[in-house]
C-alpha cells in the first residue's frame, strides 16, 4: 500500500475510533480512562503513517514514468511529455492538498513560480526536475541530488530529446551536473 493510501486508511480508522469512544463514553459502557485511551490511539493512527512517508519513489518503463510520494500518484507517458528539465525552485507556493513537512512537500500546489501542479520534493536538494504535459506540471527530485541527475538522464534518454528549459515558466532553468545557479 503506498504512503496515501496508509494515511486515509489510519484517517478512516482514526475516526472511527473517536466516534465509537464517544457513543460508548456517552451511553457510559467504559470510563473516563479508556475514553482517553482510546482517543490517544485514534491520534496515533493518524501520526503513525505520516511519519512513515518513504518520499518520492520513481519508476521507469519503455513509455511512461510513474512518480508515487504521500498524495501523489502520477503517470506521465513520454509521447505526451511536452518538456522536462531541470530547475530550482525559489518560490514553492501554497499547498491546496497533501502534505508538507520541513524539508519535504508533496501534493498539489498552486501560486509560487510555477502556478498550479503537482511536488515530490525534498528542499534540500538543490535541483528537482520539472515535466511539463499538457496542462500538467510536475516538480519532483530524489533524496539526494545524484539520484535526481541519474533520474534526469534516464528519462533524458526514453523522452525523444524534449529535454529543454522552459523558458517561460518561471523557474529557473538548470542542467543536470550543474552545481551553480
Amino acid at each position: 500500500m503506498n504512503d496515501t493510501g496508509r494515511f486515509m486508511v489510519g484517517l478512516i480508522m482514526s475516526v472511527i475510533l473517536i466516534l465509537m469512544s464517544v457513543i460508548l463514553i456517552i451511553a457510559e459502557c467504559i470510563e473516563l480512562w479508556m475514553f482517553i485511551i482510546m482517543n490517544l490511539l485514534s491520534i496515533l493512527l493518524i501520526i503513525a503513517p505520516v511519519l512513515t512517508f518513504r518520499g518520492t519513489r520513481i519508476s521507469i518503463d519503455d513509455d511512461s514514468i510513474t512518480i508515487l510520494a504521500p498524495f501523489v500518484n502520477e503517470i506521465v507517458e513520454f509521447g505526451k511529455m511536452d518538456s522536462v528539465s531541470t530547475c530550482t525552485i525559489l518560490s514553492y507556493g501554497r499547498r491546496v492538498y497533501g502534505y508538507n513537512g520541513k524539508y519535504y512537500g508533496s501534493g498539489t500546489y498552486s501560486g509560487g513560480e510555477l502556478g498550479g501542479y503537482t511536488r515530490a520534493s525534498d528542499s534540500r536538494v538543490p535541483i528537482s526536475i520539472l515535466i511539463i504535459a499538457g496542462n500538467r506540471k510536475i516538480l519532483f527530485n530524489m533524496k539526494t541530488l545524484e539520484e535526481t541527475q541519474r533520474i534526469y538522464m534516464e528519462i533524458k534518454a526514453h523522452d525523444g530529446g524534449k529535454c529543454i528549459a522552459p523558458s517561460a515558466m518561471g523557474a529557473h532553468p538548470r542542467r543536470a551536473g550543474s552545481n551553480s545557479g
